[in-house]
Protein backbone atom coordinates (compact mmCIF):
# COMPACT_ATOMS: atom_id res chain seq x y z
CA UNK A 1 0.00 0.00 0.00
CA UNK A 2 3.04 2.06 0.45
CA UNK A 3 5.20 1.47 -2.42
CA UNK A 4 7.50 -0.11 -0.34
CA UNK A 5 10.71 -0.90 -3.18
CA UNK A 6 11.32 -4.77 -1.37
CA UNK A 7 7.59 -5.58 -2.72
CA UNK A 8 6.78 -7.20 -6.32
CA UNK A 9 4.71 -5.63 -8.66
CA UNK A 10 2.27 -8.32 -8.81
CA UNK A 11 2.41 -8.77 -5.26
CA UNK A 12 1.20 -5.03 -4.84
CA UNK A 13 -1.51 -5.44 -7.37
CA UNK A 14 -3.46 -8.05 -5.38
CA UNK A 15 -3.21 -6.73 -2.21
CA UNK A 16 -4.40 -3.46 -3.57
CA UNK A 17 -7.16 -5.79 -5.07
CA UNK A 18 -8.46 -7.24 -2.38
CA UNK A 19 -8.25 -3.86 -0.21
CA UNK A 20 -10.64 -2.17 -2.81
CA UNK A 21 -12.81 -5.38 -2.64
CA UNK A 22 -13.46 -5.26 1.03
CA UNK A 23 -13.55 -1.06 1.26
CA UNK A 24 -10.18 -0.76 2.92
CA UNK A 25 -8.52 2.87 3.59
CA UNK A 26 -5.72 3.67 5.31
CA UNK A 27 -5.96 5.07 8.74
CA UNK A 28 -4.65 8.61 8.92
CA UNK A 29 -4.59 8.25 12.84
CA UNK A 30 -2.59 5.06 12.99
CA UNK A 31 -0.01 5.77 10.38
CA UNK A 32 0.36 9.17 12.68
CA UNK A 33 0.61 6.89 15.97
CA UNK A 34 3.40 4.90 14.06
CA UNK A 35 5.67 7.86 12.81
CA UNK A 36 4.34 10.80 15.06
CA UNK A 37 3.63 12.86 12.06
CA UNK A 38 0.23 13.87 10.42
CA UNK A 39 1.53 15.13 7.40
CA UNK A 40 -0.66 18.19 8.16
CA UNK A 41 0.69 21.63 9.08
CA UNK A 42 -1.76 24.25 10.56
CA UNK A 43 -1.96 28.30 9.03
CA UNK A 44 -2.80 30.93 11.46
CA UNK A 45 -3.81 34.26 9.41
CA UNK A 46 -5.48 36.72 11.09
CA UNK A 47 -9.61 37.31 11.83
CA UNK A 48 -9.79 40.97 11.79
CA UNK A 49 -8.06 43.53 9.47
CA UNK A 50 -6.77 40.67 6.94
CA UNK A 51 -5.08 42.75 4.65
CA UNK A 52 -3.66 41.72 1.01
CA UNK A 53 -0.53 40.94 2.14
CA UNK A 54 -1.48 38.58 4.38
CA UNK A 55 -3.78 36.96 2.20
CA UNK A 56 -1.22 36.50 -0.38
CA UNK A 57 1.02 35.21 2.16
CA UNK A 58 -1.90 32.70 3.00
CA UNK A 59 -2.30 31.47 -0.75
CA UNK A 60 1.77 30.92 -0.80
CA UNK A 61 2.41 29.02 1.84
CA UNK A 62 -0.47 26.52 0.84
CA UNK A 63 1.04 26.43 -2.52
CA UNK A 64 4.56 25.45 -1.44
CA UNK A 65 3.07 23.06 1.34
CA UNK A 66 1.39 21.73 -1.82
CA UNK A 67 4.98 21.32 -3.98
CA UNK A 68 6.74 20.15 -1.03
CA UNK A 69 4.69 17.56 -0.45
CA UNK A 70 2.35 18.39 2.73
CA UNK A 71 -0.36 16.44 2.56
CA UNK A 72 -2.99 19.25 3.51
CA UNK A 73 -2.95 22.46 5.58
CA UNK A 74 -5.60 23.17 8.46
CA UNK A 75 -6.05 27.46 8.54
CA UNK A 76 -7.36 28.70 11.13
CA UNK A 77 -8.26 32.59 11.43
CA UNK A 78 -7.39 34.26 14.62
CA UNK A 79 -9.80 36.05 16.49
CA UNK A 80 -7.67 38.13 18.46
CA UNK A 81 -5.72 41.01 18.95
CA UNK A 82 -2.69 41.46 21.12
CA UNK A 83 -4.58 44.74 22.71
CA UNK A 84 -5.12 45.20 26.16
CA UNK A 85 -6.80 42.44 28.26
CA UNK A 86 -6.77 40.19 25.65
CA UNK A 87 -3.70 37.92 26.77
CA UNK A 88 -6.20 35.43 28.65
CA UNK A 89 -8.56 35.01 25.32
CA UNK A 90 -5.33 34.27 22.93
CA UNK A 91 -4.19 31.98 25.41
CA UNK A 92 -7.20 29.71 25.72
CA UNK A 93 -6.70 29.36 21.75
CA UNK A 94 -2.95 28.35 22.04
CA UNK A 95 -3.62 25.63 24.46
CA UNK A 96 -6.76 24.63 22.10
CA UNK A 97 -4.83 24.41 18.98
CA UNK A 98 -1.54 22.67 20.51
CA UNK A 99 -3.40 19.61 20.60
CA UNK A 100 -5.12 19.61 17.07
CA UNK A 101 -3.46 16.64 15.17
CA UNK A 102 -1.28 18.77 13.00
CA UNK A 103 2.75 19.02 13.19
CA UNK A 104 3.06 22.61 13.47
CA UNK A 105 2.34 26.16 12.90
CA UNK A 106 2.56 28.72 10.82
CA UNK A 107 1.64 31.64 11.51
CA UNK A 108 0.99 34.98 9.71
CA UNK A 109 0.85 37.93 11.21
CA UNK A 110 0.99 40.14 14.79
CA UNK A 111 0.74 37.33 16.94
CA UNK A 112 3.66 35.21 15.81
CA UNK A 113 5.33 36.31 19.41
CA UNK A 114 2.45 35.36 21.40
CA UNK A 115 2.65 31.74 19.23
CA UNK A 116 5.99 31.34 20.10
CA UNK A 117 5.21 30.78 23.96
CA UNK A 118 3.32 27.37 22.71
CA UNK A 119 7.06 25.61 22.18
CA UNK A 120 4.85 22.36 22.25
CA UNK A 121 4.95 22.42 18.45
CA UNK A 122 7.29 23.97 15.85
CA UNK A 123 6.08 27.35 15.16
CA UNK A 124 7.05 29.18 12.39
CA UNK A 125 6.42 32.66 12.44
CA UNK A 126 5.92 35.25 9.09
CA UNK A 127 6.58 38.40 10.47
CA UNK A 128 8.68 38.08 13.58
CA UNK A 129 12.51 39.29 14.28
CA UNK A 130 12.14 38.08 17.95
CA UNK A 131 15.05 36.07 19.14
CA UNK A 132 15.24 32.56 17.99
CA UNK A 133 14.28 30.12 20.62
CA UNK A 134 13.82 25.84 20.66
CA UNK A 135 11.22 24.86 18.14
CA UNK A 136 11.01 28.04 16.64
CA UNK A 137 11.74 30.52 13.76
CA UNK A 138 11.03 33.58 12.24
CA UNK A 139 10.69 34.54 8.69
CA UNK A 140 10.82 38.60 8.12
CA UNK A 141 10.65 41.24 5.17
CA UNK A 142 14.73 42.86 5.32
CA UNK A 143 13.54 46.48 5.27
CA UNK A 144 16.66 47.86 5.39
CA UNK A 145 17.78 46.26 2.27
CA UNK A 146 14.15 47.40 0.64
CA UNK A 147 15.18 51.11 1.93
CA UNK A 148 18.40 50.71 -0.14
CA UNK A 149 17.00 48.97 -2.91
CA UNK A 150 14.24 51.78 -3.65
CA UNK A 151 16.86 54.83 -3.36
CA UNK A 152 19.38 52.80 -5.51
CA UNK A 153 16.61 52.37 -7.86
CA UNK A 154 16.26 56.57 -7.97
CA UNK A 155 20.11 56.98 -8.12
CA UNK A 156 20.61 54.68 -11.03
CA UNK A 157 17.94 57.02 -12.78
CA UNK A 158 20.18 60.34 -12.54
CA UNK A 159 18.09 61.48 -9.56
CA UNK A 160 20.55 62.79 -6.73
CA UNK A 161 18.27 64.83 -4.35
CA UNK A 162 16.12 62.45 -3.25
CA UNK A 163 14.29 62.75 0.06
CA UNK A 164 12.53 60.32 2.25
CA UNK A 165 8.92 61.06 3.51
CA UNK A 166 7.65 59.15 5.92
CA UNK A 167 4.40 59.59 9.42
CA UNK A 168 5.61 61.67 12.31
CA UNK A 169 5.26 58.34 14.50
CA UNK A 170 7.33 55.48 11.97
CA UNK A 171 6.95 52.07 13.07
CA UNK A 172 10.13 50.15 13.11
CA UNK A 173 9.66 48.64 9.80
CA UNK A 174 9.87 52.41 8.88
CA UNK A 175 12.82 52.88 10.39
CA UNK A 176 14.80 50.47 8.88
CA UNK A 177 13.81 51.42 5.43
CA UNK A 178 14.99 54.96 6.44
CA UNK A 179 18.08 53.36 7.60
CA UNK A 180 18.81 51.56 3.82
CA UNK A 181 17.45 55.14 2.43
CA UNK A 182 20.26 57.03 4.20
CA UNK A 183 23.23 54.02 3.46
CA UNK A 184 22.09 54.36 -0.08
CA UNK A 185 22.44 58.01 0.01
CA UNK A 186 26.05 58.19 2.15
CA UNK A 187 27.27 55.49 -0.26
CA UNK A 188 27.05 58.28 -3.06
CA UNK A 189 28.32 60.75 -1.31
CA UNK A 190 24.56 62.19 -1.44
CA UNK A 191 22.60 63.90 1.47
CA UNK A 192 19.83 62.33 3.12
CA UNK A 193 16.66 64.65 3.85
CA UNK A 194 13.78 62.81 6.02
CA UNK A 195 10.32 65.02 5.73
CA UNK A 196 7.88 63.80 8.37
CA UNK A 197 4.27 64.43 7.45
CA UNK A 198 1.10 63.95 9.17
CA UNK A 199 -0.35 60.78 10.03
CA UNK A 200 -3.33 59.45 9.43
CA UNK A 201 -3.42 60.27 5.26
CA UNK A 202 -5.37 58.91 3.24
CA UNK A 203 -5.60 58.72 -0.57
CA UNK A 204 -7.89 62.09 -0.68
CA UNK A 205 -5.69 63.97 1.24
CA UNK A 206 -2.74 66.47 -0.02
CA UNK A 207 1.31 66.06 1.27
CA UNK A 208 1.73 69.25 3.35
CA UNK A 209 5.56 68.10 3.43
CA UNK A 210 6.08 68.02 -0.90
CA UNK A 211 4.19 71.68 -0.91
CA UNK A 212 6.19 72.88 1.78
CA UNK A 213 9.48 71.81 0.08
CA UNK A 214 7.92 73.50 -2.65
CA UNK A 215 7.17 76.69 -1.45
CA UNK A 216 10.75 77.11 0.47
CA UNK A 217 12.29 76.17 -2.79
CA UNK A 218 13.77 73.14 -1.32
CA UNK A 219 15.52 70.86 -4.47
CA UNK A 220 14.15 68.00 -4.70
CA UNK A 221 13.86 65.58 -7.56
CA UNK A 222 13.03 62.17 -6.11
CA UNK A 223 10.74 60.52 -3.40
CA UNK A 224 11.06 57.60 -1.48
CA UNK A 225 7.68 57.10 -0.28
CA UNK A 226 8.74 55.38 3.19
CA UNK A 227 4.75 53.87 3.67
CA UNK A 228 2.11 54.20 1.53
CA UNK A 229 -0.24 56.71 3.22
CA UNK A 230 2.21 59.50 2.29
CA UNK A 231 3.06 58.01 -1.18
CA UNK A 232 -0.63 58.68 -2.63
CA UNK A 233 -1.17 62.40 -0.76
CA UNK A 234 2.30 63.29 -2.73
CA UNK A 235 1.56 62.52 -6.00
CA UNK A 236 -1.83 64.50 -5.63
CA UNK A 237 0.76 67.58 -3.61
CA UNK A 238 2.80 67.18 -6.70
CA UNK A 239 -0.15 67.22 -9.52
CA UNK A 240 -1.18 70.23 -7.86
CA UNK A 241 2.03 71.90 -7.79
CA UNK A 242 2.14 71.18 -11.73
CA UNK A 243 5.36 68.66 -11.30
CA UNK A 244 5.50 66.44 -13.89
CA UNK A 245 5.90 62.65 -12.38
CA UNK A 246 8.36 61.84 -13.35
CA UNK A 247 9.55 64.55 -15.58
CA UNK A 248 10.36 66.38 -12.55
CA UNK A 249 9.85 64.81 -9.38
CA UNK A 250 10.37 60.42 -9.59
CA UNK A 251 8.39 58.36 -6.49
CA UNK A 252 8.90 54.74 -5.29
CA UNK A 253 6.89 53.58 -3.08
CA UNK A 254 6.13 50.42 -0.90
CA UNK A 255 3.48 47.73 -0.84
CA UNK A 256 0.20 48.26 -2.25
CA UNK A 257 0.28 46.63 -5.58
CA UNK A 258 -3.39 47.27 -6.41
CA UNK A 259 -3.65 50.70 -5.07
CA UNK A 260 -0.22 51.38 -7.32
CA UNK A 261 -1.82 50.31 -10.61
CA UNK A 262 -4.65 53.01 -10.39
CA UNK A 263 -2.28 55.89 -9.58
CA UNK A 264 -1.87 58.53 -12.47
CA UNK A 265 1.09 57.66 -13.39
CA UNK A 266 1.27 53.88 -11.94
CA UNK A 267 3.47 53.95 -8.49
CA UNK A 268 6.54 52.51 -8.76
CA UNK A 269 6.69 50.65 -5.81
CA UNK A 270 8.77 47.43 -3.65
CA UNK A 271 6.57 45.19 -2.72
CA UNK A 272 6.16 42.04 -0.36
CA UNK A 273 7.68 38.57 -1.75
CA UNK A 274 5.10 36.58 -0.74
CA UNK A 275 6.68 33.24 -2.87
CA UNK A 276 9.36 33.44 -1.15
CA UNK A 277 8.07 34.40 2.47
CA UNK A 278 6.47 31.14 2.02
CA UNK A 279 8.95 28.79 0.67
CA UNK A 280 11.14 29.75 3.52
CA UNK A 281 8.60 29.51 6.06
CA UNK A 282 7.90 25.82 4.81
CA UNK A 283 11.07 24.82 4.42
CA UNK A 284 12.17 26.09 7.65
CA UNK A 285 8.99 23.78 8.99
CA UNK A 286 10.41 20.31 7.51
CA UNK A 287 13.76 21.61 8.93
CA UNK A 288 12.22 21.85 12.71
CA UNK A 289 9.85 18.75 12.47
CA UNK A 290 13.06 16.63 11.21
CA UNK A 291 14.34 17.65 14.68
CA UNK A 292 17.28 20.19 13.19
CA UNK A 293 17.88 23.55 15.67
CA UNK A 294 16.46 26.31 14.17
CA UNK A 295 19.83 29.32 13.40
CA UNK A 296 20.03 31.92 15.88
CA UNK A 297 18.97 34.40 13.25
CA UNK A 298 15.69 34.84 11.33
CA UNK A 299 15.52 34.46 7.62
CA UNK A 300 15.62 37.99 6.03
CA UNK A 301 14.06 38.45 2.60
CA UNK A 302 14.07 41.12 0.71
CA UNK A 303 11.34 42.81 -1.39
CA UNK A 304 10.74 42.95 -5.36
CA UNK A 305 10.97 46.11 -6.98
CA UNK A 306 8.19 46.81 -9.51
CA UNK A 307 9.12 49.51 -11.68
CA UNK A 308 6.39 51.21 -13.15
CA UNK A 309 5.84 55.17 -14.90
CA UNK A 310 6.71 56.75 -11.55
CA UNK A 311 10.54 56.39 -11.64
CA UNK A 312 11.62 56.48 -15.78
CA UNK A 313 14.72 57.52 -16.00
CA UNK A 314 16.05 60.94 -16.81
CA UNK A 315 15.99 61.45 -20.34
CA UNK A 316 14.55 58.43 -21.30
CA UNK A 317 12.17 57.84 -24.07
CA UNK A 318 9.76 56.04 -21.70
Amino acid sequence: MRDHPTVKQATRERVRAVAEGIGYRTSVSARALRTGRHDTLCLVIPGHGVGSESLALATAVQASQARSGVGASAVVRERTTLGIGVRPQLDAVLRTLVRTAVDGFIVVGPSGNAWRRTAEKPVVVIGSSSPQQLNCHGVVRNNEVDGRLATQHLIDGGRRNIVALVTRSPTLVEEQRISGYAQSMAKHDLVPRVRFSAEGLGLSAYSESVEAMAVAAAPFDAIVAIDESTAFPALRSLRRLRLQVPEDVAVVGFESSLAALATDPPLTTIEEPSGELARRAVDAMHRLISGETPPRECDRVPGRLIERSTSVPINSDR
